[in-house]
C-alpha cells in the first residue's frame, strides 16, 4: 500500500467517525432506503383538524418524496385545503389520501 492510499484510508476514517458522532447516515450498497421512524411517526400522527396542522403533516410527508414519485399527485387533495379559499373540509377521500402516503415503508 503507497502513501497515498494510506492517506486515502486515514481521512475516510475519520470521516466515517465524525459523521458517526453527529448521526450523519451514508447510503449503504443498496442505496437510500425509508427511515422507518419517520414513517411511523407519520402513521401514528392523528387526522389533521386545521390548517397548521396539515401543513405540519405535509411537511413530514415531503420527506417521502425521495421514494414515492406520485407523491405530488397523491397530495394534491390535501394541499388544495391549505389555499386561503377554500373552506376546511376533511372528507373521505382527505383520509385515503393520507393513507396512500403513509403506506411507504
Amino acid at each position: 500500500m503507497d502513501e497515498a492510499d494510506k492517506d486515502h484510508d486515514k481521512n475516510l476514517m475519520k470521516l466515517l467517525g465524525k459523521s458517526r458522532n453527529v448521526s450523519l447516515k451514508i447510503n449503504g450498497p443498496n442505496g437510500i432506503k425509508v427511515d422507518p421512524r419517520k414513517v411511523e411517526s407519520m402513521t401514528t400522527m392523528p387526522p389533521p383538524t386545521s390548517v397548521p396542522e396539515l401543513r405540519r403533516f405535509l411537511g413530514m410527508v415531503q420527506y417521502l418524496s425521495k421514494f414515492l414519485s406520485e407523491l405530488s399527485y397523491l397530495t394534491k387533495p390535501l394541499r388544495k385545503l391549505t389555499e386561503d379559499e377554500v373552506k376546511w373540509s376533511w372528507i373521505k377521500e382527505m383520509t385515503m389520501c393520507s393513507r396512500k402516503c403513509n403506506s411507504v415503508k
